[in-house]
């Protein structure tokens, strides 16, 4: 199974294409004009080709898999992630036995990132607080960047939420205020 899934995050795009195909095509052309132009008398055997064709195959790979992750280590800097099962399990175990009301608000950015986040949060922290459904911003009351966690002054389930939050690498901001409403606002991530 892993290696299914290596090949699919390897899944090439036009420039990996080209650099794919002309590595596998002008190498092989390659070894051919030497060895008739300058090597004639060398006739390589079938084993030295096919170990030379195996390391440029090794090293294409290499160079493509280093592309993938070096994009979706780029994409994880500008976008939020997805929580997992055992992160949204995570998250219920750290907030339980905390009071259930007042109940929750959540207000996401349009972007697709935020919007998982928020759906993943909202069924991590449903069974256990009252969390009105998640809404997405409008353009009269933009969200702003990064994630807000709002909550009443003597509210403490902000920041057993913020501490649970950053165990899983997502630095949430707490803005304390008298008669706030408990909210939390996912905006488009900054780094």
């Amino acid at each position: 199974m892993r290696l299914y899934e290596y090949i699919k995050a390897l899944a090439p795009s036009k420039g990996r294409r080209w650099f794919l195909a002309i590595t596998t095509l002008f190498v092989p052309a390659l070894q051919q004009l030497l060895r008739k132009e300058a090597l004639e008398s060398y006739q390589p055997t079938v084993p030295e080709l096919g170990i030379i064709e195996a390391a440029i195959l090794i090293v294409v790979l290499f160079v493509l898999g280093y592309l993938a992750w070096s994009e979706e280590r780029a994409k994880n800097d500008r976008e939020w992630t997805g929580l997992n099962f055992e992160q949204r399990e995570m998250i219920t175990e750290s907030v339980t036995g905390t009071n259930k009301l007042p109940e929750v608000w959540m207000y996401n950015s349009d972007r697709p990132d935020c919007k998982r986040l928020g759906g993943d949060l909202f069924h991590s922290l449903d069974p256990v607080w009252r969390v009105a459904r998640a809404l997405t911003d409008d353009a009269s009351a933009p969200i702003p960047s990064g994630f807000l966690i709002q909550a009443g002054r003597n509210d403490e389930r902000a920041e057993i939420l913020q501490r649970s939050l950053k165990k899983l690498g997502i630095d949430a901001k707490i803005n304390h205020a008298d008669g706030a409403s408990f909210a939390i606002l996912i905006g488009s991530k900054i780094r």
